[in-house]
């Protein structure tokens, strides 16, 4: 009895034809996560690249454009993100701010904000005023 289990635990050890199955089921994993994550990776990326173009061509519109009778410039401006980032970005959750400034002496100067420890700043960068 033990020298039948023997034979059968040697045969079992010298026997190779299921080993390459063995180390695919061993890498299948971790190369399926890494192609995964690639594929993640890079629609993050693309997404990226779509929001930065379409937040340039609705600054460019909000610069120089005129909105259609049917929609305010602002809503324009979200028509124009959400056409171009193809879907990908839920503008639902977006926050859009739209600064109109009176006079071109007021573009770049800082605004009031508050501070870490929560008081009010006015410090204007690049201004004495």
């Amino acid at each position: 009895m033990i020298n039948k289990i023997s034979r059968n635990i040697w045969r079992f050890r010298s026997d190779t034809s299921g080993s390459p199955s063995v180390e695919f089921a061993l890498a299948a994993i971790p190369l399926t996560l890494g192609i995964i994550a690639t594929i993640e990776i890079g629609m993050i990326l693309f997404a990226t690249t779509l929001m930065e173009s379409g937040l340039r061509d609705a600054a460019r519109f909000g610069i120089t454009g005129r909105a259609p009778d049917a929609l305010s410039r602002q809503e324009r401006i979200v028509e124009i993100v959400k056409n171009r980032t193809l879907g990908l970005v839920d503008l639902e959750v977006a926050n859009f701010d739209v600064v109109v400034y009176p006079t071109f002496s007021e573009i770049g100067r800082g605004e009031a904000y508050i501070d870490g420890d929560h008081l009010p700043n006015d410090f204007r960068f690049g201004h004495d005023g």
